[in-house]
């Protein structure tokens, strides 16, 4: 493991076992990735700053805990325990308020940078399981972070990039490609954000990671199947070789990776 690594964290909780871990890279100077694990009510997010040294690092830090803050006051006024369609609608309808709260808030203290280059923003991406594996899990993100599912030893990416590129891509890839880095939108910078959400049932055993473009970027989906499967029996092992690979293969950005297990 390269010697600067930010050293990783285990968090156990009631819903799910997490390991985070987190790298500036070797070409940006400051980390302006942000992950969090809130345990009690079962959430694990990522997010990127945006905006260069002028603020993207505070805001991946006020989007993350915004969110928690948000979602853990809808636990504590209460939460539809049950698994039909009502139910997973009122929980996507808060991931989707909580997200728009961090929005706004990144906006706000944008709000006096007259200059866009000054304004600062962060993709985000995460999940949320307030009752475990005993209930559905609700997948969302914005930006180029990503979700994937790690099934037995196949990988599942559950998001899809807001980015130039991957618009290219699924349009039939028919002119120059856009540069991967050209985002579509992004807290607090954007005019207006439009999450994408996915509920799902987990299955017992079921990983997710959840990751910023520091790392998918720098290696495809095989490779990352590849890594997680050859480190199954230890989400730390695996969390920090995907890192690792990262750096080795020029680690141009920072690079977060979360990985967590539901328990019922």
């Amino acid at each position: 493991m390269d010697k600067t690594l930010t050293l990783g964290e285990i968090v156990p909780a009631a819903r799910f076992t997490a390991y985070g871990v987190t790298h500036a890279g070797r070409v940006q100077k400051e980390n302006q990735d942000s992950w969090l694990v809130h345990g009690e009510i079962g959430l694990a997010v990522v997010a990127d700053g945006v905006g260069g040294h002028l603020g993207g690092g505070q805001a991946s830090r006020e989007a993350v805990a915004c969110l928690a803050e948000c979602l853990n006051d809808a636990m504590t006024h209460g939460l539809q325990d049950g698994i039909d369609a009502a139910a997973r609608l009122a929980r996507e309808n808060h991931v989707r308020r909580a997200i728009a709260a961090a929005h706004d808030r990144i906006r706000a203290h944008n709000v006096g940078r007259v200059e866009r280059r000054l304004r600062s923003g962060a993709t985000i991406a995460g999940v949320w399981a307030p009752l475990g594996a005993d209930s559905f899990a609700t997948v969302f993100h914005v930006g180029d972070s990503r979700v994937y599912r790690v099934r037995g030893y196949r990988l599942l990416q559950m998001t899809r990039d807001h980015s130039a590129y991957e618009e290219w891509r699924r349009g039939g890839e028919i002119g120059e490609a856009p540069s991967q880095k050209y985002i579509l939108q992004a807290l607090g910078v954007s005019e207006r954000v439009k999450p994408d959400l996915h509920s799902f049932f987990p299955d017992t055993g079921d990983r997710l990671l959840i990751c910023t473009d520091g790392v998918c970027g720098e290696m495809d989906n095989e490779e990352i199947e590849t890594v997680l499967a050859d480190h199954r029996a230890s989400m730390e092992a695996a969390g920090d070789a995907l890192i690792s690979l990262g750096l080795e293969r020029g680690g141009r950005d920072n690079l977060t990776a979360v990985l967590c297990e539901l328990h019922s």
